[in-house]
């Protein structure tokens, strides 16, 4: 496999795989335990296919029908999910929660800001990719360039949470290998058994990252991961509705309610953050959310806000 060598997260492909090993293991089931078991592999695929097709998540690969299953990611989604993570972490701290604590919120991003206009065409990219192929653009912030001392500080926070995010989607499709889920997830079962063996992958992947992380500050980076790892799959549709009409898997916002429930962050600052933050990203990546009534006071609470948004989100999707 010829793996192009100026992606720029392949730097970060130690930090990966180290997030991935070091996570909680499974029912007293070590990896190295898991693979010696031979249910699954020790080998983690890349693709690197970087030609017009839209970006695809992990998935788990057998060679053959016998074959240990392997674990799979694609090098143009992992691209993805780091720009969607730096992009979004810079547009929302620095573009909206900043102001709105400042008390000068007005509704818009302040796009003058430097770091924030590099934020959006780093977001522009990154949802351009689910219809067109392209190079990093090299004048924007990546995991081995920062512009400037600023978003090298956003950078390396946004280095730890694509980590854990990657990590997270992987135990999603550790957890299907040893579940032997790869059976309970072909055409051939029924939708009831598909739904079931998602939702068994969603917790023990939640619980191998979050489990001994007991208070909020631990929970932080988790949170984001979470999310991210959720949220960056709207940026793989090029039919948006199709996220929110699953049959196989559980619907997007049902997944998104129940891990916010799971973190169970106490702090009334994070419980604030993270509703809000789902409220935009979903508000923004769904253009037709505009045509259906809005709720006024949706920036006066969160959580309102993030209710209002999927109430939006079930009335379109109909």
């Amino acid at each position: 496999m010829n793996i192009p060598s100026d992606s720029p997260v392949l730097a970060l492909e130690h930090n990966i795989t180290w997030a991935f090993e070091n996570a909680t293991p499974y029912s007293g089931a070590s990896l190295t335990e898991a693979v010696n078991d031979g249910r699954v592999s020790a080998e983690i695929g890349l693709n690197c296919d970087l030609t017009a097709a839209p970006p695809k998540g992990p998935c788990l690969h057998r060679h053959t029908a016998k074959a240990v299953p392997e674990m799979h990611l694609s090098l143009k989604h992992l691209e993805l999910l780091w720009s969607f993570i730096y992009s979004w972490m810079v547009i929302y701290e620095r573009g909206i929660q900043m102001p709105m604590l400042a008390g000068v919120w007005n509704g818009s991003v302040d796009t003058s800001d430097p770091i924030i206009q590099r934020a959006l065409q780093l977001r522009g990219w990154s949802a351009s990719l689910r219809t067109l192929a392209s190079h990093w653009p090299a004048h924007l912030p990546s995991p081995i360039h920062y512009p400037s001392d600023q978003e090298q500080w956003y950078g390396e926070k946004a280095n730890l949470v694509f980590q854990q995010a990657a990590a997270f989607l992987l135990g999603h499709e550790y957890a299907h290998a040893l579940g032997k889920h790869i059976q309970a997830i072909t055409p051939d079962v029924s939708d009831v058994e598909a739904v079931l063996a998602e939702k068994e992958a969603d917790v023990r992947a939640f619980e191998s990252l979050v489990e001994f992380a007991t208070d909020d500050e631990q929970k932080l980076d988790k949170a984001w991961a979470i999310i991210s790892a959720l949220l960056s799959s709207l940026y793989l549709c090029t039919d948006m509705k199709r996220a929110f009409r699953q049959y196989r898997h559980p619907q997007l916002h049902h997944r998104l309610q129940h891990f916010l429930s799971m973190l169970n962050l106490q702090g009334e600052q994070y419980q604030s953050y993270f509703p809000m933050l789902c409220a935009i990203i979903l508000e923004h990546a769904i253009p037709e959310l505009e045509d259906t009534p809005r709720s006024e006071t949706i920036f006066e609470d969160s959580n309102h806000a993030l209710d209002d948004v999927l109430d939006r989100i079930t009335t379109w999707s109909a």
